[in-house]
Parts: structure tokens; C-alpha cells; sequence
């Protein structure tokens, strides 16, 4: 249908769902005529419960729609696919994340069921049937937070990406005072390999696929709480990036370089030449930002170390064993410290009597240390009964004290 002078407005089912059998919507906006423009893929509420990805798909849309310069400028380039709610199913019964079936469908991307999954299956084959003709240049997929506050992005940042991958949110920050650049990051886990934002890039391949993230409580800098009206504000915003993004010439493949004259007609209220020096002295055009490591490997190991690393620093702590022990080289050194600490305070547990070394394995560990190594003694009572058997690290160690 016509919707004003320039705006050509689809509207369509793109399914029936599983669970309660309801219509899954789409909207396709633009301008007449689709030749040589390209594809922009929006979507939400794909968790049920995250009713803030839903205001900011109501602000994206209204701004898509609207008589604005730069709504115009997007409308003749680019064409917008927009599914506002993935889950219908999982906000009809009230769920957190799940549909009807108590599957997470952000995790059904790589290869949906037709019958289980068909609003994520027919989302690819729309995806696929309208990148025949119009390249797919942008993909983003909206959540909320329930515990990181202010507003970021996840990316994916492999296959070569991770530089080029970075430009857009920076871009994003430059435009949305509550989008953080600094809180954005660029990799996925092994839980994240069947994710929109993985599966998105590598099957298309294309660098520009996010997560956007808007925490349901505020942002800590400026500190305050955030309402509706600025989730609304950022899905605007959102699209105004994508804008200025398209004016400075980074949606070309490998031409990371500012046009010879930057337009600034149809993004009035933000200075593109401004954008792109503060672009070009952050060093995203040419090398990963400065002030931001990105490693490879994934965040829980992140978080195993940091538990690992608490664990033995309350070990030194409560049994005074010295810092150079904490290198793993030297760890038989530290559970040697600690028991031979328990015996100078009197402790109430005591080492079984140590058995005769009878393989040579044994006797590459230590002259006092039984048949079965430093981690196989047990530790007894004064009544002389087994307490509990040392534990393999030396963290779970303390526990069992």
C-alpha cells in the first residue's frame, strides 16, 4: 500500500505459528522501485519477555514512515524487512524466552525445523528470497538486558570482520547518546555458534550483523532510568546511523575511505564530517580500537579463570601460603604449604601415613607422597576414620575444609 508521496508499505504473514497457531508479521518498507537498492533486516521480541526490543522497533518503524529527510534518503536506497515480534507464541503464554515448545529460538538458527521452528525457517527463506536481488548489507536483532545496564551491541567479529565490524556502533554512539561503545563486544561463544548474529553473517556473509541490547533498568553513565520514549529514541537513531553510514561510503566492501563530498542534507542534525574525524582518530579505520582488547577464546572461560584466580587468593589468605606459589608450575608446592601449615597450628585433620612408593611415578612427585600422588591421600579425623578426600585443584581444596 502507498503511505504518503514516497513511502511503499508491505505488509504480510510470514507464518502460522506452532504453538497457538498465530500470524507472524512482516512489514516491507521502501520507496517504488526496488532495482540495485539493499536489503536492511530489522527484528524483535524473538524472547518473549524483552518488551523493550518492541519500543524500539515502534520507533524505527514510525521513523521509517515519517516525512523526515533522512527517512526519505533511506526509503530510495535501501529496502527495510521488518519483523516486529518472532515469538508471538512465548508473549501469548507469558514466557521469559521460550515458545510454546520451551525452545529458545535465538538458538534454532542454523537449522530451524519447518513444523517446530517455522517463524525462524521462514524467516531465512524470506531473507534468501529477497537477497536474489537485493544484496543484505545490514542485520539487526533486538533484545533487552536484564542485568548489564545502558545500551550496546554484540557482534560476531570473525571471518575478518572484527575491524570493519566495530565502525557501525561507534557510529551509532557518535548519533545516540545512550548507545556505549565502550560496553559493545565483538565475539561469540560456543553458545552463541547458532545465534541470529552467527548464523546471519556467516551464511550471508556480511560483517554488519548485531545484537542490540537495551538494559530494562537504565544506563550508569549518565545514571538514570530509562522510559519509553528512549527505547523509542534509539530504534530512530538506529536508523539514522545506518544513514550516515551509507553517506560516509562504509556499507562498500573494502572502501573504508570518506567520499570526495560529504552531503549532509539528509542527516541535518548531525555533522557527518565530525562523525568521520572522530571516526578516523578513534583508529577503527585502520587498526582494532585502542583502548579495547578483543580475545578469541570464549567469556566463560573468562569466567572460570576469575573464579579460579578468587579461589586462590582466599587460599593464601586463610592459610598464609606465599604469592610465588600460585604459579601452576609450583602448585605441588602450594598444597604442600598448606598442610604442612595445618600441622604447625594444630589442626584436627591429619594425613593418612604415607604408603610405600611403588611406581615410578610416584617417586617423580615427591619422597613423602603415597602411591597415589599428592591429590589421591586422604585426610583423617583424630578418631583415625577417612574425613574426605583432597580434591583435584586447589580452590574445591578449601571447600572441603
Amino acid at each position: 500500500m502507498r503511505h504518503g508521496r514516497s513511502v511503499w508499505l508491505r505488509r504480510g504473514v510470514l507464518c502460522r505459528t506452532h504453538g497457538r497457531n498465530v500470524a507472524c508479521r512482516y512489514f516491507v518498507v521502501s520507496s517504488p522501485g526496488g532495482a540495485g537498492k539493499r536489503l536492511v533486516a530489522l527484528t524483535a521480541r524473538v524472547h518473549a519477555a524483552e518488551t523493550v526490543g518492541s519500543f524500539m522497533m515502534k520507533g524505527a518503524l514510525e521513523f521509517l514512515i515519517s516525512n523526515d529527510p533522512c527517512a526519505n534518503y533511506l526509503r530510495e536506497n535501501f529496502i527495510f524487512l521488518i519483523v516486529p515480534m518472532l515469538n508471538p507464541d512465548g508473549v501469548i503464554m507469558g514466557h521469559n524466552r521460550y515458545d510454546a515448545d520451551g525452545n529458545d529460538l535465538n538458538r534454532k538458527y542454523s537449522s530451524p525445523s519447518k513444523r517446530q521452528q517455522p517463524v525462524i525457517y521462514y524467516l531465512k527463506q524470506l531473507l534468501y528470497e529477497l537477497s536474489q536481488e537485493n544484496k543484505l548489507v545490514f542485520y539487526c536483532d533486538m533484545h533487552a538486558h536484564s542485568k548489564s545496564k545502558s545500551i550496546f551491541a554484540y557482534g560476531y567479529g570473525e571471518q575478518g570482520h572484527s575491524e570493519q565490524q566495530q565502525i557501525f556502533p561507534f557510529v551509532l554512539s557518535q548519533i545516540c547518546p545512550l548507545f556505549s561503545f565502550e560496553k559493545c563486544q565483538f565475539n561469540a561463544d560456543k553458545a552463541k555458534q547458532h545465534t541470529a548474529r552467527v548464523v546471519i553473517s556467516e551464511e550471508f556473509d556480511i560483517c554488519n550483523v548485531f545484537t542490540l541490547e537495551a538494559s530494562f533498568y537504565g544506563g550508569s553513565h549518565p545514571y538514570r532510568h530509562y522510559d519509553a520514549e528512549d527505547y523509542e529514541s534509539v530504534g530512530r537513531k538506529l536508523c539514522v546511523a545506518i544513514a550516515a553510514y551509507d553517506k560516509l561510503g562504509l556499507f562498500n566492501a573494502g572502501n573504508i575511505e570518506p567520499p570526495k563530498e560529504i552531503s549532509e542534507s539528509d542527516v541535518p542534525e548531525y555533522s557527518l564530517k565530525s562523525i568521520y574525524e572522530n571516526l578516523k582518530s578513534s583508529g577503527l579505520l585502520k587498526e582494532v580500537y585502542g583502548r579495547r582488547k578483543f580475545t578469541n577464546y570464549p567469556s566463560s572461560i573468562r569466567r572460570i579463570k576469575t573464579v579460579y584466580r578468587k579461589n586462590l587468593r582466599k587460599f593464601t589468605a586463610d592459610f598464609n601460603v606465599p604469592n610465588s606459589s600460585l604459579h601452576p608450575k609450583r602448585r605441588n608446592h602450594s598444597i604442600h604449604a598448606f598442610n604442612q601449615n595445618c600441622t604447625d597450628q594444630g589442626s584436627p585433620f591429619k594425613q593418612a601415613p604415607a604408603k610405600k612408593k611403588s611406581n615410578e611415578r610416584a617417586n617423580r612427585l615427591s619422597p613423602d607422597v603415597g602411591e597415589k600422588g599428592l591429590f589421591g591421600r586422604l585426610l583423617f579425623c583424630e578418631s583415625g576414620k577417612p574425613r574426605r578426600a583432597a580434591m583435584k585443584c586447589v580452590p574445591i581444596v578449601v571447600f572441603a575444609l
